[in-house]
């Protein structure tokens, strides 16, 4: 797969994570956005909405950059800037900040790195941060159940 992104500022900047957004007139409400998706961006998408499968429809085109695509799904636009976020959260990005000036931006920073200062630029500036709780899961452990949600 391709290196991850520390910045989604389009929506074609998911194809790193198996999703090339196509169109949106294909839903019949102008609400969703299609997307092709790849093996890799099934499982990612499976990971995001916390299910076991997702039973895609078949793909418009063939390919997502270099890879070949699978199926495809509609997601609306604040959907896909979700799934960017939390894909940068997987990425081990320390803090991921979604900002809207204009159009949407994601960006993901670690906290040891030189671009901790940016991130504290940004903070004042925004309602949502979203930052990684440093697992390997992407559940929670309920602390006195002991269960996963």
């Amino acid at each position: 797969m391709e290196q991850p992104q520390s910045t989604v500022s389009s929506l074609n900047d998911l194809q790193c994570y198996g999703l090339n957004c196509l169109t949106g007139e294909s839903c019949a409400y102008g609400m969703r956005l299609l997307f092709d998706v790849t093996d890799h961006g099934k499982a990612q998408l499976e990971m995001f909405f916390g299910v076991k499968s997702l039973d895609l429809y078949p793909n418009w085109n063939g390919w997502v950059g270099t890879y070949k695509a699978i199926g495809s799904i509609m997601l609306t636009a604040d959907v896909a800037w979700e799934f960017a976020a939390f894909m940068m959260l997987v990425d081990k990005y320390d803090v991921v900040i979604p900002r809207q000036t204009g159009h949407t931006t994601v960006y993901g920073f670690n906290l040891d790195s030189d671009a901790a200062e940016e991130f504290y630029k940004h903070k004042a500036e925004t309602l949502r941060i979203f930052r990684n709780n440093l697992r390997n899961e992407t559940r929670n452990t309920h602390q006195m159940s002991g269960r996963t949600s």
